[in-house]
């Protein structure tokens, strides 16, 4: 039984390779589409949709499930993957059995529970706004590409119908293409690769139909139909390059670039002035602003300061070059209080610090020298970890009148010394922490403006259900934005008098730290847990030979502070990018860096295009004849004696009609033979091979003692060996075509 299924699946595979790698080329062709539209946003979803539906329709079509059937397992399936995948329902592997199985209920019905609500609420106002701005969009668009390609697959493999397998995905393509303003024309490959497939199917199905109904046809008439859906398919890619403005332009600049250069200006005798240009490497290096969230933040890796604290080193590593130390600092430039919607106020600090002993540290807090070396900061703006509570001469610390614990250094000096009270409070002791807020701190930080959708409130209260503690609800909503939300520099910005927090949680495709920083801040404003968002740089690069802290640009960020009343403000880090503050007391690696923001791509030549696509194209061809080449020898070998005996006499017979001999289709082996013998009497040896290709056809079609391999082998080598003889039948039958003789064609042996 395994032994008849092994044969089952090779046979599959032999009779389907063709289709298959046509399939493929559809598929990946159809993927380019995607990938070209910019405006597109999870293009890298589509695609893994996309490739994930049509081996599902793969299966289905070679399962033994019959139409209806396939098509409720299918419907039921793309529902279940959009929920999934659009929802981000599932956590991580590395989450799912990390963490217990109850947290992971918890985390997949919060999920679910806001994409019911996203859907529920792009359904109203859709029909007003930009469709590729809404969750809803993505989500019919998972549906869409799903049926799709599994409908491709279903309908060529299945039912042999390639063109209304083709034409779904074709009209996503349109779509797709058509919601970018500039974007790409449809792909002539993709259209040439659904002609091939087309052709394809039908020679499929036409020869599996002649097969059931006992109709005979030439062995070789496969070779004939991929010959001239290869010709119609060019002229297709023709016919629709042409017709795009793209092929024009890169004709005419191909045919610009072979003209002889202009001759050189003459000179003047005047000097030219050049005018000084002003520097274009100048980059701002401080951080901007948070009065509108989705403000991009530099990402140049300009060095900004080095900073050195008193932490010692965690170890030397095996070249002597001393560890990052184990705590985690950020390096504090500015404090936000107020929400308006779309960004936050700047909190005003003008007032001078009151002063304080490095003796008296407050709980959980630990005092931390650190040595700045300013670089390019262009203002009076300096930077501290945490509570600063001393500075150098020259520096002075100041706060706001209403909120002492708001304390920031300010200063222009290019090096200073601060001390800070930086936190060394552990899990359990922010567990036990009671929530009784005083009065000035509840009317600062709890600020929310009235305007606030509702779901961003439903959704905080559903997340911190059941916390025990303002701690418990910091760490949900924190990991909640972490595991939810994709980290992404490029995200469009809000909309006017949209909420910038209900944009990102329920329609942005991801964000960057003031997104995710604003999220958790506002949402543990709306369940009562004092908090604000604070602007500065992240730790830095760690030099292991200087022992210092190398903060660039790019290290830019914004992050989240809760206040607890016997310990202040803490720090926590929702951004997902970053690695989090531990307050376990457990060992943890050491924070991960920024990810390398994409550089700007070169401009290519306006010619490069061109050379690299002919180039790709003859490579292909190239490649392509290789492989068409090696198959037809391998499936060569694979034939029975009888099965090459037909294709040697078919071969035979296509070849002579081409040269202008031979018989009409309805001839038998034997005429054709009278015929050749007629026609090629001054050529012995080519009407001798002809004979005995013959002969071994009427032996492997009417006889019950077919030829052997060996025989078979031998009438092959005797065709081959007659190519002198064929040349001089095509060389005469060129000359009696030029000199306007009639030439005498048999048709019908395909």
């Amino acid at each position: 039984m395994i032994t008849s299924l092994r044969e089952t699946t090779w046979t599959r595979i032999q009779r389907h390779w063709v289709t298959v790698l046509l399939l493929g080329s559809v598929l990946i062709s159809w993927l380019s589409i995607v990938a070209d539209v910019e405006q597109l946003r999870e293009a890298g979803l589509i695609a893994n949709v996309a490739v994930s539906g049509a081996l599902y329709g793969a299966l289905l079509a070679f399962s033994r499930f019959r139409g209806r059937a396939a098509l409720v397992i299918d419907v039921v399936t793309a529902l279940g993957l959009a929920i999934l995948v659009v929802g981000h329902v599932l956590p991580g592997v590395r989450a799912l059995f990390s963490q217990p199985f109850d947290k992971s209920l918890w985390l997949m019905n919060a999920r679910l529970a806001t994409l019911g609500e996203v859907l529920r609420s792009d359904t109203q106002w859709v029909l007003t706004s930009y469709f590729p701005q809404t969750r809803l969009f993505l989500f019919l668009s998972v549906l869409a590409v799903w049926q799709a390609t599994v409908w491709l697959l279903w309908g060529v493999l299945r039912r042999r119908r390639a063109l209304a397998a083709v034409l779904p995905l074709a009209a996503l393509g349109v779509v797709y293409t058509a919601l970018s303003q500039d974007g790409p024309q449809l792909p002539v490959i993709f259209i040439a690769v659904c002609v091939l497939l087309m052709a394809r199917t039908a020679y499929a199905y036409h020869t599996h139909d002649w097969d059931r109904r006992n109709v005979g046809f030439p062995e070789l008439i496969g070779e004939d139909w991929t010959k001239w859906a290869a010709v119609l398919s060019l002229v297709v890619v023709l016919l629709a390059g042409v017709s795009t403005p793209e092929w024009r332009n890169s004709f005419q600049r191909l045919m610009e670039s072979l003209r002889p250069p202009p001759p050189p200006p003459e000179r003047t005798t005047a000097p030219v002035q050049i005018s000084p240009q002003v520097s274009s490497n100048y980059t701002p290096s401080f951080v901007p602003s948070l009065g509108y969230v989705g403000d991009s933040f530099p990402d140049s890796d300009q060095t900004v300061f080095y900073v050195v604290t008193d932490d010692p080193p965690s170890g030397i590593d095996s070249s002597g070059l001393a560890k990052p130390p184990k705590q985690q600092h950020y390096w504090r430039g500015a404090i936000f209080d107020r929400y308006t919607g779309s960004g936050w106020d700047l909190l005003d600090v003008e007032g001078d610090a009151p002063s304080v002993r490095n003796e008296l540290v407050g709980p959980g807090r630990y005092a931390l020298l650190q040595r700045f070396e300013i670089i390019s900061l262009l203002d009076n703006r300096l930077f501290a970890a945490s509570q600063p509570v001393k500075a150098s001469d020259g520096i002075r610390l100041q706060a706001a009148s209403a909120d002492p614990t708001a304390v920031l250094p300010r200063g222009r000096l290019p090096r200073y010394e601060i001390t800070s009270w930086v936190s060394r409070v552990t899990a359990p002791e922010l567990e036990a922490e009671s929530s009784d807020y005083p009065a000035e701190i509840r009317e600062r930080y709890l600020q929310l403006p009235e305007n606030v959708p509702p779901r961003v409130k439903d959704l905080a209260a559903r997340l911190t259900q059941g916390a025990t503690s303002a701690y418990d609800k910091a760490l949900r909503l924190q990991e909640y934005l972490r595991v939810t939300y994709a980290y992404k520099l490029d995200v469009p910005p809000p909309p006017t008098s949209r909420d910038v927090v209900d944009y990102f949680l329920f329609d942005a495709p991801g964000g960057f730290c003031s997104y995710y920083a604003t999220a958790m801040a506002v949402m543990l404003r709306s369940q009562g847990v004092p908090a604000r968002v604070v602007t500065g740089f992240a730790t830095g690069d760690y030099d292991g030979l200087l022992r210092k802290y190398r903060v660039s640009a790019k290290a830019a960020h914004a992050w989240v502070e809760v206040y607890f009343p016997t310990y202040g403000w803490i720090e926590f880090e929702p951004t997902a990018s970053q690695e989090v503050f531990d307050y376990t007391g457990e060992e943890k690696d050491q924070p991960d860096q920024l990810p390398e923001s994409l550089q700007p791509r070169s401009a290519d030549t306006a010619l490069m295009p061109i050379v690299i696509g002919a180039l790709s194209a003859l490579l292909l061809g190239l490649i392509g004849v290789v492989a068409w080449w090696v198959w037809r020898r391998y499936a060569q070998s694979h034939l029975t004696p009888e099965q090459q005996a037909r294709r040697l006499y078919w071969e035979v017979r296509r070849s002579l009609q081409q040269l202008g001999v031979g018989s009409g289709p309805s001839a038998t082996p034997a005429e054709f033979r009278a015929a050749c013998a007629d026609r090629l009497a001054d050529q012995p040896q080519l009407r001798q091979s002809i004979e005995l290709a013959a002969e071994l056809y009427i032996r492997a079609v009417f006889t019950a003692t077919p030829p052997a391999r060996s025989e078979v082998e031998t009438a092959r080598r005797a065709w081959q060996a007659c190519w002198k003889e064929r040349l001089k039948l095509r060389l005469r039958l060129y000359t009696r075509h030029q000199r306007g003789h009639p030439v005498q064609i048999v048709h019908g042996d395909r």
